[in-house]
């Protein structure tokens, strides 16, 4: 009798888009090939491109940006995914427009830092407590400073708040004060 094996089938997702066919910069021994990588022609363009990813690569290029002009349709977008692409899997890429950023919705700082937070795959979420109440007291200890020997700064703090129902003695933490 014969056996019959069977076999879980995992589906393969592969997000498909408009540049998913862009692998790289098409570069083969320092040499830009004409048709690779998902890339045709722009040959001078894709060499200038390798180029900055080489100096990215030897640590030459840290807290610049590379601006890419053109009119559209001219691959500027295809440009900037090879180079992400070409510096390995672990490069982010986010598109961002120029109309969002300007938008009159969201200030611009924090459209920035969400399209940041995308990039690098980071959901932060916050968590605040808020007490209320009467100050009863607040105790502030102050200790030397580590450079003036004239001034003090705050060591440690304790704030005491009351309500109707009970009350809360609460502490601060020394790099709290500091910030």
């Amino acid at each position: 009798m014969s056996q019959i094996r069977i076999e879980e089938v995992k589906p393969t997702f592969e997000r498909v888009g408009l540049h998913s066919h862009i692998k790289g910069l098409g570069v083969r021994d320092g040499k830009v090939q004409f048709s690779a990588d998902g890339f045709v022609g722009q040959v001078e363009a894709r060499e200038a491109a390798y180029y900055v990813v080489k100096m990215i690569k030897a640590g030459k290029f840290g807290g610049k940006g590379v601006l890419i002009v053109g009119p559209p349709g001219t691959g500027k977008t295809a440009l900037a995914i090879g180079i992400a692409r070409e510096l390995g899997p672990d490069t982010p890429f986010v598109q961002i427009s120029a109309a969002e950023v300007y938008s009159m919705e969201v200030k611009k700082t924090e459209f920035l830092t969400r399209a940041l937070r995308s990039a690098i795959g980071v959901r932060i979420r916050e968590w605040r407590r808020v007490y209320e109440g009467v100050v009863k007291s607040i105790d502030i200890q102050y200790g030397k400073h580590p450079y003036n020997p004239y001034a003090q700064i705050p060591r440690s703090a304790a704030i005491t708040l009351a309500t109707k129902d009970e009350e809360k003695r609460l502490r601060v933490l020394r790099r709290s004060l500091s910030s």
